[in-house]
């Protein structure tokens, strides 16, 4: 019962006064911040203790009161979510798409870190960060944490940390209300007498905080990830790929995933990132990555498998060449 008077309280009260912070941009004036995040101006004076203030600095941080209409996702490959401008968004926040290549992809892209955080930093905890997963955590405790500049989650993970928050009596951030409405209604998962139940797909995001570039590495990440969790075809050709690694090239991997904090017990995370950081750019971009940023980010935080280190890297002028050429196979037609 605990679960349907949850959904009863956040019906009610979608969507208060939580807010994010927003950096003022070159340009900027009291009324166009106003107009783009559709606050009144008195209001966001009032809100940052401006009132004696004549003009906005670049640099300046301001408290952004959440707003938020739901609009049906459009649509839309990778380029075109890249260049829709953020004047274009329905929401002054975040705009929500569907990856055409996988319906059952929702794609976020959030005008910058501090509001994705109110959304997916602390699933991000929950989910994949070593030494927190499985367990809630509030923001104020995550302070000062990094979390991801892009995120990923599968259908049966959002329904856990949904239904965890609400047998705990957990506070939920306004930007879990937004997704967890925009997820009911999109049918990545269901309300019943006994909870949430993931009914297929994921959910991934991008902000635009990241610069251009890496921005459009991090989102073809992200939706490599959500072609994994939405193919089975596509998990058995990463697991292929996995199983075909010499015992050497799987501890190099885990070594690195540990170096990025992320939980290395859970074999299925470990390979979802494999074949993601494989495909995230160019063969040569990649060869370049982990022959001149894996391999000194691990020789000097490792000093003790440095022998190790050494023996995979000297052995492999193009690391994990042929795994990348097997996933190749199924994920060149999703890119084109």
């Amino acid at each position: 019962m605990r679960k349907l008077v949850f959904y009863f309280l956040l019906q009610v009260s979608l969507f208060g006064n939580t807010q994010f912070k927003y950096n003022v941009e070159r340009y900027d004036t009291f009324e166009s911040v106003s107009s783009q995040f559709k606050i009144d101006m008195e209001d966001l004076i009032s809100l940052n203790n401006l009132s004696n203030s004549r003009y906005l600095y670049v640099g300046q941080v301001l408290n952004i009161p959440v707003a938020y209409n739901y609009q049906p996702p459009y649509s839309r490959n990778l380029d075109e979510i890249m260049s829709n401008p953020v004047d274009n968004w329905r929401n002054p926040g975040f705009e929500v798409y569907i990856w055409d290549k996988s319906p059952k992809v929702l794609v976020f892209d959030t005008i910058n870190y501090s509001f994705q955080s109110l959304m997916f930093k602390r699933l991000a905890f929950y989910v994949e960060k070593k030494d927190y997963i499985g367990n809630i955590y509030s923001l104020a405790e995550l302070e000062g944490e990094k979390g991801w500049n892009g995120h990923d989650y599968e259908s049966e993970d959002l329904a856990d940390f949904f239904n965890k928050i609400s047998d705990q009596g957990q506070e939920i951030t306004k930007g879990e209300e937004i997704l967890l409405d925009i997820l009911t209604r999109n049918s990545i998962l269901k309300l019943t007498s006994s909870g949430y139940i993931p009914l297929g797909g994921a959910v991934i995001s991008c902000s635009r905080s990241s610069f251009y570039n890496q921005r459009y590495t991090i989102l073809k990440h992200e939706a490599l990830h959500g072609l994994y969790f939405t193919s089975s075809e596509f998990r058995d050709i990463t697991a292929e790929a996995w199983n075909s690694l010499s015992e050497l090239g799987k501890s190099i991997w885990i070594m690195y995933m540990d170096f990025l904090d992320y939980g290395t017990r859970d074999l299925d995370l470990v390979m979802n990132e494999f074949m993601a950081y494989l495909l995230q750019q160019t063969e040569e971009e990649t060869y370049y990555y982990f022959k001149n940023v894996v391999y000194y980010r691990l020789y000097f935080n490792y000093p003790n498998k440095r022998f190790d280190i050494d023996n995979f890297f000297s052995n492999n002028r193009y690391p994990f060449r042929e795994q990348i050429s097997m996933l190749n196979k199924y994920s060149d037609k999703m890119f084109r």
